[in-house]
C-alpha cells in the first residue's frame, strides 16, 4: 500500500505539472457581452427599478438619476434657440417690410427720373424756373439713394438669415438631442439580458465617466488560456467538455485568437509559474446554464474511439525528440493492455 500510495502520488504530481502537455487541459472564464452603463455627468440616483441578476427587457426602466449639470445645459440651450429664433423672426420681418418698399421706391425713382427728362424739355421752352429745377434733380437723388439702399438692406437681410439658417437648425438639433438623451432622467436597457452583480444605491453620486450598471447580454462563452507546451495539435472546431463545479457543457473550440495573455491569479500556482497563454474562445451549439464570470475547466471529452486515440497518441509521439522510442512503447504496452 505504501509504494501504491506513492505511486499514486506520483502520478498526479506529473499529472498537475506536466499532465496538460499531453491532454487537453486548460482553465478559462465563461464570459457574455456586457452593456456597461456610465454617467455622462454628475448624476445622483433618484430611483433604482431593477436588483442584481435580474432579467430586463429592451426598453425597461433600469433607474432614474438626477442631473443639475444636464438641467443647467438644456436651460442655456432653450435660452440660445429662443434668442436665435427671436432673432430671426426680426430679420424675416425687416425683410419682409424692405421687399414691400422696393416697388414703391422704385415708382418714386423712375417718375423722378421722367421728371428730369421732362425738365430739360421745358427749360429750353423756357416754362420752368431753375429753383424748380433744382428741386427736381434733388428729389432723384434721394429716390435713387433711398432705392439703392433697399436694394442693398434686402441682400444683406438675405445673407444674413441664411447664415442663421444653420445655426438654427444645430441648435434646434442639439437641444432635442440632449432632451432625448436625458430622457427627464430615465434610464432604460438597450438590450434584453440580465443585470450584473452591482446596482447603485438611492442618493449615489456617479462622476462622469463612472459605471453605474451593467446588462449582460448575448450567448455565453468561454475564453480559454491555452498552455503553449502542448505536444499535440489544438485544431478550430475541437469539441472540449466546459466544467464548473458539477455543471458540465459541451462546446467546441470557435477560434484561435492570434493573442497571448498572462494567466489570472486564480489560476496560478507555485509549480505554474506567471507566463503567457494563448487565448482561444469557445462557443456552445445548446443553451448552457453556468453561471457568468465562473471559473472553468476545459477537458477534451472521451469518446471512446481507439483508432482515434490511437491516431492522437501516434501524433503526440511523433512529435517527441529525445523519448520518442520511450513513449512509443510505453504507449504500444498500453494500447495492448
Amino acid at each position: 500500500m505504501y509504494l501504491a500510495l506513492l505511486v499514486v502520488f506520483g502520478v498526479s504530481l506529473a499529472n498537475y505539472v506536466w499532465g496538460d502537455r499531453l491532454m487537453m487541459k486548460a482553465d478559462g472564464l465563461l464570459l457574455r457581452d456586457q452593456n456597461m452603463i456610465a454617467a455622462t455627468s454628475i448624476v445622483r440616483i433618484e430611483k433604482v427599478n431593477v436588483r442584481p441578476g435580474q432579467k430586463v427587457s429592451a426598453g425597461d426602466i433600469l433607474f432614474e438619476v438626477g442631473s443639475l449639470e444636464i438641467i443647467e445645459r438644456l436651460t442655456d440651450y432653450s435660452i440660445r434657440n429662443a434668442q436665435i429664433v427671436e432673432r430671426t423672426s426680426a430679420l424675416e420681418a425687416r425683410r419682409m417690410l424692405v421687399t414691400e418698399l422696393l416697388p414703391l421706391a422704385q415708382e418714386k425713382y423712375e417718375r423722378s427720373a421722367q421728371a428730369i427728362e421732362n425738365l430739360e424739355e421745358l427749360k429750353e421752352q423756357g416754362l420752368v424756373a431753375g429753383e424748380r429745377g433744382e428741386q427736381l434733380v434733388n428729389a432723384e437723388h434721394e429716390a435713387r439713394t433711398e432705392l439703392l439702399q433697399l436694394n442693398a438692406e434686402r441682400e444683406s437681410l438675405d445673407v444674413e438669415l441664411a447664415s442663421l439658417q444653420p445655426v438654427k437648425e444645430g441648435a434646434t438639433t442639439a437641444l432635442k438631442n440632449l432632451s432625448d438623451h436625458y430622457a427627464n432622467g430615465v434610464v432604460r436597457a438597450a438590450h434584453s439580458g440580465f443585470v450584473g452583480d452591482v446596482t447603485p444605491s438611492v442618493g449615489e453620486v456617479f462622476l462622469a465617466g463612472k459605471p453605474i450598471l451593467s446588462v449582460i447580454t448575448g450567448k455565453p462563452y468561454v475564453l480559454a488560456y491555452l498552455p503553449e507546451t502542448y505536444i499535440f495539435e489544438v485544431p478550430k472546431g475541437l469539441p472540449v467538455e466546459v466544467q464548473s463545479g458539477r455543471e458540465t457543457a459541451v462546446g467546441k473550440i470557435a477560434e484561435i485568437l492570434p493573442v497571448s495573455q498572462t494567466l489570472p491569479e486564480e489560476f496560478q500556482n507555485a509549480f505554474r509559474p506567471n507566463r503567457t497563454r494563448q487565448l482561444a474562445r469557445i462557443e456552445f451549439d445548446d443553451a448552457v446554464e453556468l453561471p457568468t464570470f465562473a471559473n472553468v475547466r476545459i477537458t477534451q471529452p472521451f469518446s471512446g474511439d481507439v483508432d482515434a486515440i490511437s491516431k492522437a497518441i501516434q501524433r503526440a509521439t511523433n512529435t517527441l525528440t529525445p523519448d520518442k522510442e520511450v513513449f512509443a512503447k510505453l504507449y504500444e504496452k498500453l494500447g495492448a493492455q
